[in-house]
């Protein structure tokens, strides 16, 4: 009940899916520090009651304006004794990489970052922390410096808080500033402010921001609804969120519903999001973006299930070319029968998706836009007095492009066995699938998968 001992290790010597540059060849530090490493990492997090420790991969998640998915290969710790909240990492979160023009290998430097937490309350009830995250790319950490890639630093200071007043109201928010510089091979300011340039040395690429949100929610047992105000100055970097975007002001809306007897839930979104906030930019954008799920439950034994997605941009262009206009729309209706019996559990279920993208820009809008839906069915068969499960998929799509329209069809049958009560499950997966898009040839694939899970105690 005290001691935690978690290991997790996914080697793999390809470099896939990865948002990070490749190294050509990795040696073993950039192997281990590879970020997916085909969505896998090497860590260990001990934890000793109120005391949970870091060694190796692990994303430390402070705030939203903070640090919340950038992977640091390095150590942590987060200490929780009572109220009392600390945290702190350090380590690599880019790896050092030469470039290779010939190779097509662009290059990085090794990028470090420091992470602080300090703060006092419980994520259940009130609490306020104050963020401070640090990160510095090193010049010396290669020995070619990459074209059109220059040395970087930053560092931000955030303050988050929830302010619980009862069982059903809540206030959140967070305020936070940024200093970036985006090289730090150029000159520095003739008059820095000396407490700032104490932590980092300001330079003419130097860039300082702001950036806060602001969100009140209240619940009921059957309803609900919250309200999120955002701002993400154009010039705020969040060291800890490696892709955020900036330069954007929205407001949303998520209200939610459980109606008879709770078989009837409701929950969506609706928001608008605009950018260009400090005017540097010759057009202003705004979106619009909305989302509902809704699931009815007709009887105990059958529910259906819809989600309909609306994500709309435009700018302020009068210029037809110039002009930027498109709506993006998807729903998606699922409905799901139980049968139980004597000998076996039986479910069934299809699923209707249809996804409209259309362009509104008279010169590209035609070639841009396109519809898809897809029509799949699925069967479930568990065995009761047998350790056997099957399964059955058939899956149709079908995608109207400007080249041609393209054909998906597929079909699925797979099973798994429970040998000594559920501890080895081996399972069998054989898929055979057709592509084509209008009159090209057809293409085949036949997948045959064969896995095995063994619980050992």
């Amino acid at each position: 009940d005290w001691l935690t001992l978690p290991l997790s290790i996914t080697l793999a010597s390809r470099e896939v899916n990865v948002t990070t540059p490749v190294t050509g060849g990795s040696n073993l530090i950039q192997f281990l520090q590879n970020p997916m490493n085909n969505l896998g990492f090497l860590s260990i997090s001990p934890k000793l009651g109120w005391a949970q420790f870091y060694l190796g991969s692990h994303v430390p998640q402070y705030s939203e304006l903070s640090s919340g998915d950038g992977q640091v290969f390095g150590a942590g710790v987060d200490l929780r004794p009572g109220k009392f909240r600390f945290s702190a990492s350090a380590g690599s979160i880019q790896r050092a990489i030469e470039p290779d023009s010939q190779r097509g290998i662009r290059g990085s430097y090794a990028r470090w970052i420091y992470l602080t937490k300090i703060g006092f309350g419980t994520d259940e009830s009130s609490y306020f922390d104050l963020n401070f995250v640090r990160a510095r790319d090193d010049p010396r950490s290669i020995t070619r410096m990459p074209e059109g890639l220059d040395p970087q630093e930053g560092v931000l200071v955030t303050g988050n808080f929830k302010s619980r007043f009862n069982e059903r109201l809540s206030l959140t928010g967070e305020i936070g500033t940024s200093v970036f510089t985006n090289d730090m091979n150029a000159s520095g300011l003739t008059n820095p402010d000396a407490t700032l340039n104490s932590i980092i040395r300001e330079r003419i690429s130097s860039r300082t921001d702001l950036a806060g949100n602001l969100g009140i929610s209240y619940s009921q047992e059957a309803w609900g609804v919250k309200a999120l105000a955002r701002y993400i100055g154009a010039g705020y970097v969040a060291l800890g969120y490696p892709y955020m975007q900036p330069d954007r002001l929205e407001y949303t809306l998520s209200p939610r519903a459980q109606l008879f007897e709770n078989r009837l839930a409701i929950n969506g979104s609706i928001g608008i999001r605009s950018n260009n906030l400090s005017n540097t930019k010759e057009q202003t954008s705004s979106q619009f973006i909305g989302s509902a799920n809704v699931l009815g439950v007709i009887t105990d034994d059958f529910n259906i299930s819809a989600s309909y997605s609306n994500f709309g941009i435009r700018n302020n262009k009068a210029d037809d070319t110039l002009r930027i206009e498109s709506v993006s729309q998807s729903i998606s209706v699922t409905p799901t029968y139980t049968l139980p019996t004597d000998a076996a559990v039986h479910t069934m279920s299809v699923t209707y998706s249809r996804d409209g993208y259309n362009d509104y820009n008279v010169v590209s809008g035609a070639e841009n836009s396109n519809n898809t839906q897809s029509v799949m069915i699925m069967y479930a068969n568990t065995f009761l007095s047998l350790p056997l499960s099957t399964n059955l998929s058939v899956n149709h799509l079908t995608n109207d492009l400007k080249t041609g329209a393209l054909t998906i069809n597929s079909l699925s049958l797979g099973g798994s066995f429970r040998f000594r009560n559920g501890d080895v499950v081996p399972s069998l997966t054989l898929s055979w699938s057709t592509s084509q898009v209008e009159k090209f040839t057809q293409d085949r694939q036949l997948y045959l998968r064969l896995s095995s899970r063994w619980k050992i105690n």
